[in-house]
Order: C-alpha cells, then structure tokens, then sequence
C-alpha cells in the first residue's frame, strides 16, 4: 500500500485548464483539545480504577474487523455489515455512530471506541440503561471527558491511553498506569480504532464511513454531533476533484502509516475500504471493497 508523490510530468497532465497542481504536503496535526484539561481528565479518570485494554490484547484473533466510521458512504452498506458479522467479523463503531448500529444492523456492535475530549462526546451514548439484545464493550480514552465514564459507569468499560502532544508520560506514571498499553490512535477516532483493532488480534479488517472528504455531504445521516468542515481544500487524484479538509487529509495519510505499520510488524494481513473514500483513490493498490 503505497503513495508516491506525482512527477513534474504527471502533475501537468493531470491539470484542469489554467489551473497549476503541486504535490500533496505531509501534514501534521496538533491536539486542539487544552493540556491542562486533557491531563485533569486523565488523572480523575484513571481514579476510576478500570480495567486497562491490555486485558484484551489478541482477545480477538481469528476474527476480521469491521470498523465504521461517520462519513456519508456508510449509509449503503448495512446489509454489507450484516453479512461479514454474519461470518465472524467482530465490529467497532466510533463513538457518535453508536445510535446508527442499533437503529440499522440486526446486531449491536461489539466495541464502542471513544477518543476525544470533547464534553458533546458524552450525547452519543443513552442517558438511562435501555434494554439491547447485547451491550457492546466500550473502549475509552483517558482523555476523554469524566462524563462519558460517568454516562457509561453500567457498561463493560477498558481505558487506555493515547500519545499526548504536550502531556509527558510522567502523567501517565502518577495515574499509576505503569504497565498499561498506549494506543496509536492517530488524528481521529477511526484511525483509533484501526490500531485498537490491531492490538485486539485482527488482521483483516473492513473499513465503513472513512469517506475523508466531503465532496457530497460531510457526514452520515444519523450521527450523533459533528465537527466544523468549513476549512475545505481541494485535492485531485488521478483525474478526480476531491473536496476535503486539510484535517481528513491529514487523517488519511495516516491511515497508511498505521497500515503500514500493521503489516511491518504482522499484525495486519489485509485492508478493505467500502463506499466512496479519498482513501482508496490514494492507495496505489487496490483496497476497494
């Protein structure tokens, strides 16, 4: 799975009129969430005295992953869905399209996976307990706001943590996470689960709503929340006009890097990317599925 950036050749070819294409910058993000804050709710978070996911590491070996993420695309696969759990793939929903797995696949997922820091996280998941043939097991970053551990104090619950910009690991130290697994979580909750996947013992995994761009629409019907698109930039991949954000952009560079990573330390055996994603256009192989 590699990109390569085009050549001089290459990229006037693929001009439109009058318009000047340059190679595509790596791009780096940086925590948007306060320092001060992110390590306040660690450190209360970590009071809560939850098991860590190194509990669960390879607890899921010999299963695919079925991994959904927000973007507009899903919205046409649930039978696809159905049909790889139907074959034993275990699934992992980002946190805001939790509602979207009840209300469209005939099972609840099996891992609900929350990254950011952000208070609104806390509204994807229900105030009361209600009644579900099965309540997945829920996946929380130490960032994450004491609410949603609040929200879910009934449910199976695992904490781990993420690389911190700006936070040292003494943090972690003093939290008493002293043999704990940090997740290489990327950019985005989606990359987030990607390694958690990973680290579960899944190595073929199907990827749903990781669109990256926003071309027709920014989000999945049904998400619970969204974030601000207003930041668009427009990226043009083979013959192809993509309308995108320098942070999905971003995410979907790191996608390879992680995948990469994967199948250097043989963990991952094969990626399959469904629906309409900038993701697969950028991949010199083939990972539509």
């Amino acid at each position: 799975m590699i990109v390569r950036a085009p050549t001089e050749g290459e990229l006037a070819r693929l001009a439109p009129p009058n318009v000047q294409l340059r190679p595509m910058a790596i791009y780096r993000l940086v925590n948007k969430y306060d320092d001060k804050d992110r390590i306040r709710y660690i450190k209360a978070n970590f009071r809560r005295g939850l098991p860590n996911i190194k509990e669960l590491l390879n607890k899921e070996a010999g299963h695919a992953a079925v991994i959904i993420g927000g973007g507009p695309s899903v919205s046409d696969y649930s039978k696809k869905i159905d049909e790889l759990v139907d074959g034993g793939a275990r699934v992992l929903v980002i946190d805001r399209m939790t509602d979207w797995c009840f209300e469209h696949l005939r099972r609840s997922p099996d891992y609900v996976v929350a990254l950011d820091s952000n208070v609104d996280v806390v509204d994807s998941f229900p105030p009361t307990i209600e009644a579900v043939d099965l309540w997945p097991t829920y996946l929380l970053a130490s960032q994450c706001h004491p609410s949603v551990f609040e929200r879910l104090a009934f449910a199976d619950t695992y904490i781990f943590n993420t690389h911190q910009e700006g936070i040292d690991t003494q943090v972690f130290l003093e939290c008493g996470d002293l043999e704990g697994v940090q997740i290489n979580g990327g950019g985005s909750v989606v990359l987030c689960a990607l390694s958690i996947a990973l680290a579960l013992g899944m190595k073929d995994l199907h990827f749903f709503g990781m669109d990256c761009h926003v071309t027709q629409a920014a989000y999945a019907a049904g998400i619970k929340g969204n974030g601000t698109t207003d930041d668009r930039i427009t990226v043009r991949i083979d013959d192809r006009d993509f309308i995108t954000t320098h942070a999905y952009l971003a995410f979907a560079q790191q996608f390879f890097t992680l995948t990469m990573f994967g199948r250097d330390d043989e963990l991952l055996d094969s990626v399959k990317m469904y629906g309409d994603s900038m993701i697969s256009a950028m991949s010199k192989e083939d990972i539509r599925g």
